[in-house]
């Protein structure tokens, strides 16, 4: 009977050790942080409940460190990490430093009373609806021919966005989902800044018939002109390292960048015509009409360049 209420009592202290385990790895300052790298000495900025809902602990102007001190080892802060201040409503400013690289999907999602935000040019990529329901995002005033800038990131055009778009000079990022359904945007013109389109960025844009992506841009997120059924060609940088696989479309769309899967730009530009079939029985036709060294590469999309998944 001991040895059974020993086992119980032990099993009680795990269960309990499970439960209170904290989300983040430590706090410092009123900020909370989870460690990423203990080798590159890197952190990222999290909150401090069981999850994003349970707790709303930001309020007031946060100003955030590029660094940071933890047992004796002084961290880089890297990344606003997903969630990190979701639904604090009470936060007004935030000040983000120049070692952030990344800010994460929802991180600000629902600060209602937002309305101060610095993002610095270090920041090379922001996730899924970052800035959705902000106080920057809910004032109009903020936003420039149907467009809301915040620094030098687009985070997103108004649905009702018509004819062509001229993204403003200085631009770097543009985020996830930033025009999709936008279904009376027909020509989108990309400055020579950006380097960075978000996943889904002009995904269901069924009126767009021509986009050049610049030689500035080195990164491309998936589905990123997915259901465009009037885009027939576009003009990749060649600058890309990769991009993600075409596949699946319906047969009226001519690009769909699948989430997940890249495949080298370096491979695509050697080949003219080429068919592959990957481990995860894609296949796919891609032409390769014209690619010029100093120039960029122009990919032609015919209806039949895509099949669909086989025997997945």
């Amino acid at each position: 009977m001991k040895t059974i209420k020993l086992l119980l009592t032990t099993i009680a202290v795990l269960l309990c050790s499970v439960v209170m385990a904290r989300p983040h790895d430590f706090e410092k300052g009123g900020i909370f942080y989870n460690i990423l790298s203990s080798i590159d000495l890197t952190v990222e900025v999290t909150y401090k409940g069981y999850n994003a809902t349970d707790w709303r602990e930001y309020s007031g102007v946060v100003i955030i460190p590029s660094t940071v001190t933890y047992n004796g080892r002084n961290y880089s802060v890297t990344s606003i990490g997903e969630n990190a201040f979701y639904g604090c409503s009470s936060l007004t400013s935030i000040t983000i430093p120049n070692s952030v690289t990344s800010i994460g999907n929802y991180a600000f999602y629902n600060c209602s009373s937002l309305t101060s935000v610095t993002i610095p040019n270090s920041v090379t990529s922001i996730g899924w609806e970052a800035f959705w329901n902000t106080g920057i995002y809910n004032d109009t005033s903020n936003w420039e021919n149907h467009v809301l800038y915040i620094d030098n990131c687009l985070i997103r055009a108004e649905k009702t966005i018509s004819g062509a778009c001229i993204i403003k000079e200085s631009t770097r990022l543009i985020a996830p989902a930033a025009f999709q359904r936008c279904d009376s945007l027909s020509s989108v013109t990309i400055p020579n800044s950006v380097i960075s389109i978000g996943s889904s960025a002009f995904s269901c844009c069924q009126s767009l018939t021509s986009v050049t992506i610049p030689n500035s841009v080195i990164t491309m997120g998936g589905g990123v002109f997915c259901g465009c059924s009037l885009l027939k060609s576009i003009s990749l940088s060649e600058n890309i390292t990769s991009i993600p696989v075409f596949i699946d479309c319906p047969a009226e769309s001519a690009f769909c960048f699948a989430a997940g899967y890249v495949i080298s730009a370096e491979y695509l530009k050697t080949l003219e015509t080429k068919e592959y079939i990957n481990s995860l029985k894609f296949e796919f036709k891609v032409t390769v009409e014209k690619y010029d060294v100093k120039g960029n590469m122009d990919i032609n999309i015919t209806e039949d360049c895509f099949k669909s998944i086989i025997n997945l």
